[in-house]
Order: structure tokens, then sequence, then C-alpha cells
């Protein structure tokens, strides 16, 4: 069953663009929903429910191949956060960042480019002000991508089903290979030594 935050990553990654002589991206958002383009895409989608809840400091990754073709790669990262304060001058709480790397090293940075265009830009800064991060291709090279949630501040517990202070996420790659999908993996301190790895296994 998928979460809150799966289901608007699921629509945002699918979502239907328009071009931005016609409506800009505070006009139209993330776009259209167009639920017929997520039922044809369902088989090549990935999809990370909301299982891995990231503490301060820890960075959930995994691997997906993108298979030759013409349709954009989208990535779309999606979390709920805690309510912010309203007289402060950033309303976000617990904050995530996006990280694509492409096959041939370009790395592409969540929200970078997407304000004035339709598809990312390759470099850039991490978002600072969003709990929606999303990194689209337009023209995606063939081979493995690497992704990755960084937990860059986690100040509010946000998951009750571990004692720890952590954010959990949903996470959308579209137009990808399933079948090589790499495990995904949370590194970041351990509960005892802070050297030792949190290793965690993603499940299809």
């Amino acid at each position: 069953i998928p979460h809150t935050a799966t289901v608007k990553a699921i629509l945002i990654a699918n979502a239907h663009q328009y071009p931005f002589d016609r409506a800009t991206r505070f006009q139209q958002g993330w776009g259209f929903a167009d639920v017929g383009r997520v039922n044809a895409a369902h088989r090549n989608m990935f999809i990370e429910n909301g299982d891995n809840p990231l503490q301060t400091g820890e960075t959930w990754s995994t691997q997906v191949m993108r298979y030759t073709g013409h349709d954009p790669l989208k990535i779309s990262l999606v979390w709920a956060d805690e309510d912010g304060d309203p007289s402060a001058s950033i309303a976000l709480v617990n904050d995530l960042d996006l990280k694509v790397t492409a096959p041939n090293g370009t790395v592409f940075r969540g929200n970078v480019g997407l304000e004035d265009n339709l598809y990312s830009t390759g470099g850039g800064s991490f978002d600072r002000l969003n709990n929606v991060e999303c990194v689209f291709i337009q023209r995606p090279l063939a081979g493995n991508y690497t992704i990755e949630v960084i937990a860059h501040n986690v100040a509010v517990d946000h998951y009750d089903d571990t004692p720890a202070i952590d954010q959990e996420f949903a996470l959308v790659a579209t137009m990808v290979n399933l079948n090589p999908v790499r495990p995904a993996i949370v590194v970041g301190p351990g509960p005892d030594d802070v050297n030792d790895p949190i290793v965690r296994t993603f499940n299809a």
C-alpha cells in the first residue's frame, strides 16, 4: 500500500508538463496528473515506499539501469515534513537532498534548473527550501544511474516505528529497467560506533 508521499512522488514523476511558453513552473507546478501514464509506466518504475527512514548524516543510495530510448528519466523525492514555523525565514524542518549521478559522471541535484526549465541541469547546490526534489533528464544516457538521498538535517522525528529521530521518504524513478536494481544501502552513524555503517536492503 503506497504512503501518501509515495502517491505524490508517483504523480509528479509521471505528470504531463506544459511547455514554458504556455505555463512557467510557478504556473503549472510539476504538471498535470496523468493516471494513464502512471499505468503505462508502472512496469518500469522504481519505487521506494518510505521503508528506509534516515537520521541526520545518513545517506540512502541505490543504482538503477536506464535502457535505451527517447523517454526522459524522471526521479522525484517527496517526504512529509513537520509543521514549520510561519515566522521562520525557512519553513522547512527536516531537510533531505536528492543527488543523481549519470553514467558519464554528471551530477544532478534536486530541483537545480527546474525553476526555469522543464529539465534539470548538472551541478548547482542542494535545495534548502522544499520537501519535494526532482531530477528530470531529457535525454538520458543508457547505463547505470546512482541515486542518493542524503539526510542533511533531521531535527524532528517523523517516523514512529523507530526510537531514533528520523525521517521517512518516498522516491520514484521512471523508465528504468527494474531487473538489475541493486539493493538500497543506508550508510551513516551506527547505534554503537559512529564509524559502523548501517546497511539495509531494499525490497522491490
